[in-house]
């Protein structure tokens, strides 16, 4: 008896050949139906998948699980796979692969075919020889790295110009190219006037050299494409002969073909199939997902928790067979075999597919054709992929009838041979693939990322319109502008206000590439998973930037009156839920994470308590999970809100809702612009509370949330971070930012007064600011309503020569950790000198922070720490080690390190 090793599943068998494009947003890829028009022509029988994955290891364990012959990889895996496979010599000098190819015997080639599409591209354009030619790119990152060896392997001679000198010169040394300036540069526009092919790879649509500095005899090729870049607008109105990156994708495609095939493809076959891709609108999915694969990948169980989280119900096809029929699957097998049971199937497929919902089918439901268009029809299909050794680790023995071998090699067997039997079924129905090997809870969220990812119209509608072109505002500078996060205060405000209603609301963005609701802040993503397990329905149209949220009873649905709801680590999700939950009377548990597991939520209980709210938790080192059991009354209330604003928050927001009116007597209350937020959404929303006296709230009863629509705005906190960076750096262009509101009700809009304290020059837009240096000195100023501030402030401190006071910072010892000393602890280590005097923090700052020096530091697994020192390294030109940065920022600045590394 050999090992179980010795056995591997024929994933090939059926003569289907499968393909796919790896990486984090494959339904957005035009690659699949050029790919496919290119088998079809040739006559493979071929199916080319989306597999969505971010992490290289697990990708290529479900490409082989799955059985791929080869696979193109996308962002954010290029690098991260290319250490995991056998590079060929482009890959090996690039770092990176596009092109992988699977081999009988395990092993995985590496290929990249970038260069192919980019000279594929430039051909079109009418550079078929390049030997000789001036060349310019404009990058430093993996495309570029991709331009200047196809360049400079066709001859070229090449000049490398990027926003980061160091990592222009790096890139031109490794590969050969003939020099490397700054982009904003004499040399670069000398260098781009006199060149005869200019290629972008700047990933953005933000004008980033002169127009006036482009030749019109040039060739321009941008690896953009679907949006028009700046750069790529610019060049068209100059005359330039230009092509975007569909053509480098056409081109980058035929070659990954070719080496999967060994046949050259007609490229334009692929071109017309690419660009009917792209002009075709995005499908909608209206009746859900369907979610497919063999037995023990966990779509029954995935099922429910993912139609939570997509405002979906559950359904699922061998229940729904079980039901109706009186007896187990098991049992209807024994007793009418496998025919019988597949005729159930289709007609409880046939009922359910009708119905929107996350459905779960059963293991063999795709080997009927029939059922296959029932499945897809309209439905987001998902295959939960996974090895034959973790899905029996799944499957309860004697639970599947088609599974009846025993002992563990012959079972292993079976279910190998079953995997491989259905294998070709649930290709031909897959719209994506997922990886079902990790925790259930893991794939019901990656079904959610998916289901939220879609586009709700055509992106690539946007048009020149979307193109920033302002002047510079200082003289002889080019502005650097950056795009924030929405205010999660606001938001989080917002999403349970619309929640409650009685209607859908409408929330618009602040800025118009926003990304998905998975790459929001983890705080705002957190409320986001909230409220949608409150029975919510969320919808994220990314054209528009809007998020629609229409709440249960609009959809037929309850407020659940059980169920388990995380806060992650956001206290203010936490404490406003906690107020909601024992106003409507709703014995929901609130779930916590990470550092809210350390921050003061006992004392918000027992003041919630005063209201005649119950709850029943743990100790206070094991707090969490907090079971609300309701009470909440009406009455007049007295609150100590010194320590925090948001349990006044919580009760301004569910008061409301109880039967009589209210009174809240609000004393000592600190950070009242966040009460003035929490005012403004109530009003937003139709409720109605009086301020009769300075604190003092009258609060009417039985209200009711209308829904609305109403404007995000940008997050004056993370805002803080880049606009004391341009204050304290010593050189550089201005940084910019646009979509601020200058009337906001968040407290940390005072960085602008502050700043221009401080002695930076600070100029007001009309939606926005710019900031850069000028002759800092030392502060003293009180941060009682802005705490969140402390953080940048110490960095801005640090920079201005003398002895800097910010006040009134006992409130931030209570937040993700103890700032004050975080704040001490860390710039000490790297030479600064800080102390505490009391309830203020002193800071000896220096001229361009020279006392600082390069270390390793904590985050702390605070966002603002680490932002602060992030800025601090950045500022004072010494590289910092910070543990814990990466995770920490997702909090409320998911972008936070591609912002910085834009401003350096």
């Amino acid at each position: 008896m050999g090992t179980r090793s010795d056995f591997k599943a024929d994933t090939r068998a059926g003569g289907l050949k499968l393909y796919a494009i790896l990486g984090h947003a494959p339904l957005l890829s035009a690659s699949p139906p050029m790919q496919e028009a290119a088998f079809a022509a040739a006559g493979i029988h071929a199916r080319y998948l989306r597999l969505a994955e971010t992490d290289a290891r697990r990708a290529l364990e479900t490409a082989k699980v799955i059985g791929l012959s080869g696979a193109n990889v996308t962002a954010p895996l290029k690098e991260s796979v290319f250490r995991l496979v056998e590079p060929d010599a482009a890959a090996a000098a690039i770092g990176a692969v596009n092109t992988l190819s699977f081999l009988e015997d395990g092993r995985v080639e590496g290929r990249n075919t970038d260069p192919d599409g980019i000279a594929g591209a430039l051909t079109d354009l009418g550079a078929v020889q390049l030997n000789g030619l001036h060349a310019a790119v404009i990058g430093t990152g993996g495309a570029a790295r991709a331009a200047v060896y196809a360049l400079r392997r066709g001859g070229a001679e090449v000049t490398v110009l990027g926003r980061r000198p160091e990592r222009a010169e790096e890139l031109a040394e490794s590969l050969g190219a003939q020099a490397a300036f700054p982009l904003q540069s004499h040399k670069a526009r000398q260098t781009l006037l006199g060149a005869d092919v200019v290629i972008g790879t700047a990933d953005t649509r933000e004008r980033i050299v002169p127009p006036e500095w482009l030749s019109p005899h040039a060739l321009l090729l941008d690896a953009l494409y679907g949006v028009p870049s700046a750069l790529f607008l610019d060049a068209s109105s100059r005359g330039l002969s230009c092509a975007d990156g569909t053509a480098w994708l056409l081109h980058q495609g035929a070659a990954s073909f070719a080496v999967w095939t060994g046949r050259t493809p007609s490229t334009d076959l692929m071109r017309r199939a690419l660009s009917k891709a792209l002009a075709s609108p995005p499908a909608r999915f209206s009746r859900g997902i369907s979610l497919i694969g063999c037995s023990g990948a966990g779509k029954s169980a995935a099922a429910p928790p993912a139609a939570r989280l997509c405002g979906l119900q559950a359904a699922d096809v061998d229940e729904a067979v079980v039901q109706a029929s009186g007896r187990s699957v098991s049992e209807i097998f024994q007793a009418s075999g496998e025919a019988e049971f597949r005729e159930k199937e289709t007609a409880a497929l046939r009922r359910l597919a009708e119905i929107p919902s996350v459905l779960a089918a059963g293991g063999g439901t795709c080997l009927n054709p029939q059922n296959r268009e029932l499945l897809t029809h309209d439905r987001l299909t998902v295959w939960l992929a996974i090895s034959p050794e973790r899905a029996l680790l799944r499957i309860p023995p004697g639970t599947r009838p088609l599974l009846s071998a025993t002992g563990t090699e012959a079972l292993f067997r079976q279910t190998s041979e079953l995997m491989s039997a259905r294998r070709e079924g649930c290709a031909l129905a897959a719209d994506v693939v997922l990886d079902a090997s990790r925790p259930l809870p893991e794939v019901a969220s990656a079904i959610a990322r998916l289901w939220h990812s879609l586009p709700m119209r055509d992106d690539a509608a946007k048009g020149a319109d979307d193109i920033r072109r302002t002047a510079p505002l200082f003289s002889g500078e080019t502005e650097i502008e950056v795009l924030l996060p929405p205010s999660k205060s606001q938001l989080i405000r917002c999403l349970l206000a619309a929640a409650l209603a009685d209607s859908p609301s409408r929330l618009r963005l602040p800025r118009p590439d926003t990304k998905p609701p998975q790459d929001f802040p983890q705080d705002v993503d957190d409320a986001l998973h909230a409220v949608q397990t409150m029975g919510a329905l969320v919808r994220h149209e990314s054209v528009s930037s809007e998020l629609t949220i229409v709440p249960a009873p609009c959809r037929n649905a309850e407020l659940p009156a059980r169920t388990a709801i995380s806060c992650g680590e956001s206290a203010l999700l936490c404490r406003l839920l906690l107020a909601a939950a024992s106003a409507l009377g709703r014995e929901w548990e609130i779930c916590g994470k990470g550092t809210l597991l350390r921050r003061p939520i006992l004392p918000s209980l027992t003041q919630l308590e005063s209201t005649g709210a119950r709850f029943v938790h743990g100790p206070p080192d094991a707090l969490f999970p907090i079971r609300t059991l309701g009470g909440m009354t009406s009455g007049i209330y007295r609150l100590d809100a010194s320590a925090t604003s948001q349990v006044a928050s919580g009760l301004l927001m569910s008061l409301p809702l109880c039967q009589g009116d209210s009174r809240l007597i609000l004393e000592h209350a600190a950070s009242r612009p966040y009460i003035d937020m929490t005012l403004a959404v109530l009003r937003r929303f139709g409720i109605t509370v009086i301020e009769s006296e300075p604190e003092i709230f009258t609060i009417p009863g039985s209200q009711r949330f209308h829904g609305t629509a109403a404007d995000i705005e940008a997050d004056w906190s993370a805002a803080a971070f880049p606009l004391v960076l341009g204050a304290v750096r010593h050189s550089g262009p201005p940084v910019v930012i646009r979509g601020l509101n200058w009337n906001s009700p968040q407290g940390d809009r005072r960085i602008a007064d502050i700043l221009e304290q401080a002695g930076a020059h600070v100029h007001r837009l009309p939606n926005g600011i710019a900031v850069r240096r000028g002759g800092l000195t030392a502060l003293d100023v009180s941060l009682k309503d802005a705490p969140d501030l402390l953080p940048p402030l110490t960095v801005l401190a640090l920079f201005c020569p003398g002895r800097s006071r910010l006040r009134d910072i006992g409130r931030t010892r209570q937040k993700e950790c103890d700032r004050p000393d975080a704040l001490v602890s860390e710039f000490s280590s790297l030479g600064g000198k800080l102390e505490i005097e009391g309830n203020d923090l002193v800071i000896h700052g220096s001229e361009g922070g020279a006392a600082l020096r390069e270390g390793a530091v904590s985050s702390h697994d605070d966002h603002r720490i680490a932002m602060a020192l992030a800025i601090a390294s950045a500022a004072a030109g010494h590289p910092l080690h910070i543990d814990g940065a990466d995770a920490a920022v997702r909090k409320s600045f998911p972008d936070f390190f591609e912002m910085l590394g834009r401003l350096l």
